[in-house]
């Protein structure tokens, strides 16, 4: 197999772009950066292995872009974000396609060998995590929380603590009950209902 030619990037730069002066400019906005990076906010996510902080710049979700930082949120999560129009924006949206494409494929593999449990897992997790607006999803989210809370309460109160004393007091109420009602049989002579 021929190997090759690994191309300069030099050759796409513009005479500004190699210019002594161009050069010094990125030279100091790269110093005036570094002198205030370490007040940035930083990436909170912490590694498996050393159970430190990653340390890289933090996005406006917390995350670095290594780890999250780059994933939609509210309105946009859970749904792919494709390329802005302008120079390699079809080849871009291409990739985004084809990358698409590939993970979907994926997908159906792994749950085509998936068990039947598996496979239940995952629907559940399907029906738990649909993609749209940030209300949307808390309210179903609130809809689910107040459906098992309700569910955990009717359990609860159909089932009330033994009291021993109450159990005591019941059993004593229908003893009086069955004595009233044969009281009362006695005094009207055990007539029955038409006299």
């Amino acid at each position: 197999m021929a190997k090759r030619k690994r191309r300069s990037r030099a050759v796409n730069l513009t005479s500004w772009q190699k210019s002594a002066r161009f050069r010094q400019i990125g030279s100091e906005a790269i110093k005036a950066f570094h002198a205030i990076r370490y007040k940035l906010p930083k990436c909170t996510a912490i590694a498996k292995v050393s159970r430190e902080r990653c340390g890289n710049l933090a996005m406006t979700n917390g995350k670095c872009w290594c780890h999250g930082g780059r994933t939609p949120s509210g309105d946009g999560w859970h749904k792919p974000v494709w390329p802005a129009d302008g120079p390699g924006g079809e080849r871009k949206l291409n990739r985004k396609l084809a990358a698409i494409q590939r993970s979907s494929k994926r997908r159906e593999r792994k749950l085509a060998k998936a068990s039947a449990e598996e496979r239940q897992k995952y629907d559940v997790w399907q029906k738990s995590h649909h993609p749209g607006s940030k209300a949307d999803r808390a309210r179903k989210r609130k809809e689910r929380q107040d459906a098992a809370a309700f569910k955990a309460s009717t359990e609860a109160s159909a089932k009330p603590p033994s009291n021993p004393e109450l159990d005591e007091l019941e059993r004593e109420l229908a003893a009086a009950r069955r004595r009233a009602a044969a009281l009362e049989i006695n005094l009207t002579g055990n007539r029955g209902i038409f006299g």
